[in-house]
C-alpha cells in the first residue's frame, strides 16, 4: 500500500466508524471529526513534500491521523496547516 492509499484508507475507515455510532454521538464529535479531516486534507496536500523515512513512517502507522489529532489536543494547539505539519514533523522524527 502506498502513502496515499494508507491516509485514503485511514479517513475511509474513521468516517465509517462515525457512520456507525449514533447521531447524538456524531453531533458530540463535530469538533474533532472537523480536525481530523483538517489532519487528512494538510497530510494528503503535502505527500510530495515527505521525506522517504516520513512517508514510511505514515505507511507504518496505524492511525497517523488520531495519533497527532491527540498530540495537537494535548498541546492545545490550533489547527491550521502550519501548525499540523510542524507537529507532523515532529511526531515523526522524534
Amino acid at each position: 500500500m502506498n502513502i496515499v492509499e494508507h491516509m485514503e484508507y485511514e479517513w475511509d475507515r474513521f468516517r465509517m466508524d462515525m457512520m456507525c455510532t449514533s447521531r447524538e454521538n456524531i453531533f458530540s464529535k463535530a469538533s474533532e471529526i472537523i480536525d481530523k479531516r483538517k489532519i487528512y486534507e494538510v497530510i494528503s496536500e503535502n505527500l510530495e513534500e515527505m521525506s522517504p523515512k516520513e512517508a514510511t513512517y505514515i505507511c507504518a502507522s496505524d492511525s497517523i491521523i488520531d495519533a497527532l489529532y491527540n498530540c495537537m489536543m494535548d498541546k492545545r494547539a490550533d489547527f491550521v496547516e502550519d501548525t499540523i505539519l510542524a507537529h507532523l514533523h515532529e511526531y515523526i522524527n522524534r
